[in-house]
C-alpha cells in the first residue's frame, strides 16, 4: 500500500512517533487486491484492519460514548476509521462517532484512511476520497471540530 497524500485537519495527530509508526503499517508489506471488491466493500478495508491488529492493535471497539457503533482500530488511544469504498453517510457517521467520543473526552485526535483516488480503487463512483473527506469536514466546520489526520492511500 502507497500513502499518497496526508491532510491535518484540527491539528491531526501530534506525535510524530505514532505516524511514523502507523505509515509503516501501512507501507509494510501491505497488499490490497482490488478485484476483491466484487465480493463486499469490507473486502477492501480488512486487510488494513488485519495490518493494525498484527502489530498488537484492538479492532472494532465499541467507543464509550456511544457502544453501539464501532470504531475499526485503536492504535494506542488513537481511534482509527478505514473507509476504503465507503459511500458518503458511511464516512459521516463515523466522523460522528469520533466528534462524539472527542466532544467527552474521550479521545484527543483521531485518523481517518480513505482512497487518495478512486482510480486505483476499481474507479467506482461513489467511493470517497481524501480530497471529498477534507471537503466535507470543512463544509461541517460547526460540527466537526475534532483533530484528524487524513491519509490517503493507493493498493
Amino acid at each position: 500500500m502507497e500513502i499518497k497524500q496526508e491532510t491535518d485537519i484540527h491539528g491531526g495527530v501530534n506525535s510524530e512517533k505514532t505516524k511514523t509508526n502507523i505509515r509503516d503499517i501501512l507501507q509494510n508489506n501491505l497488499h490490497i487486491h482490488t478485484d476483491t471488491s466484487a465480493r463486499g466493500n469490507r473486502s477492501l478495508s480488512q486487510p488494513i484492519q488485519n495490518a493494525f491488529k498484527e502489530n498488537g492493535c484492538r479492532t472494532e471497539v465499541s467507543p464509550q460514548s456511544l457502544p453501539n457503533k464501532r470504531v475499526d482500530v485503536y492504535y494506542n488511544s488513537t481511534p482509527i476509521e478505514i473507509d476504503i469504498g465507503s459511500k458518503r453517510t458511511a464516512v459521516l457517521t463515523n466522523l460522528l462517532t469520533l466528534q462524539e467520543e472527542y466532544n467527552q473526552g474521550y479521545i484527543d485526535e483521531s485518523v481517518l484512511i480513505v482512497p487518495e483516488n478512486k482510480e486505483d480503487w476499481g474507479g467506482k463512483s461513489w467511493f470517497k476520497t481524501r480530497e471529498w473527506a477534507k471537503n466535507e469536514i470543512d463544509k461541517y466546520a460547526s460540527v466537526f471540530d475534532i483533530p484528524i489526520w487524513l491519509i490517503g492511500v493507493s493498493p
